[in-house]
C-alpha cells in the first residue's frame, strides 16, 4: 500500500514539475524521485542509505528554496522552510538512531499543513513548490 501511494505521488509531482521551468524546483523534486525509487529497485542496506542522504540533501535544498524563492507569501516560507529543517532534524535523529525521533517525525505534520493553509487563502492552488511537496506528502503521512 505505501508503495503504490509513493508511485502516485512521483507520477503526479513529475507531471507537475513539467509545468513549471524553475529549476530548483524540478532539481527537488528528481532528486526526490531518485531517492524513493532507487531502493524500490534495488533494495539493499546501500541503495537505502544513499537514497536516505539524497532526501536529506533535497530538505537541505528545500530550505534554500524557501529563503530565496518564497518571499512574497510569509506564511508559504515559513511552512517550506520548517518542512525542511524539521526533515533535516528527523534525518539525522533517524541516522543516529537518536530517541524521539517518532515525536520529530510526527511534529513534520503541522508545517505542511500551514502549507495548506498558505495555498488555500492565497487562492493559488497550482504553485511552482506544489511538485516536490506532493512527493513529500506520502513520506511524511507514511514513514
Amino acid at each position: 500500500m505505501t508503495h503504490i501511494a509513493l508511485i502516485i505521488s512521483i507520477i503526479f509531482g513529475i507531471a507537475i514539475s513539467f509545468f513549471f521551468k524553475n529549476l530548483f524546483c524540478k532539481t527537488i523534486t528528481f532528486g526526490l524521485v531518485l531517492s524513493i525509487c532507487v531502493p524500490l529497485l534495488f533494495p539493499n542496506q546501500i541503495t537505502a542509505t544513499i537514497s536516505f542522504f539524497c532526501a536529506a540533501i533535497m530538505a537541505i535544498l528545500m530550505v534554500i528554496f524557501g529563503f530565496k524563492e518564497l518571499k512574497n507569501n510569509k506564511l508559504k516560507q515559513i511552512s517550506v522552510i520548517s518542512l525542511g529543517l524539521l526533515f533535516i532534524v528527523t534525518f539525522v535523529f533517524k541516522f543516529f538512531h537518536y530517541p524521539f525521533a517518532t515525536y520529530i517525525n510526527n511534529a513534520v505534520k503541522l508545517p505542511f499543513l500551514l502549507y495548506l493553509i498558505a495555498i488555500i487563502t492565497d487562492k493559488q492552488h497550482f504553485t511552482k513548490e506544489i511538485s516536490f511537496m506532493i512527493i513529500w506528502l506520502p513520506i511524511i503521512f507514511l514513514m
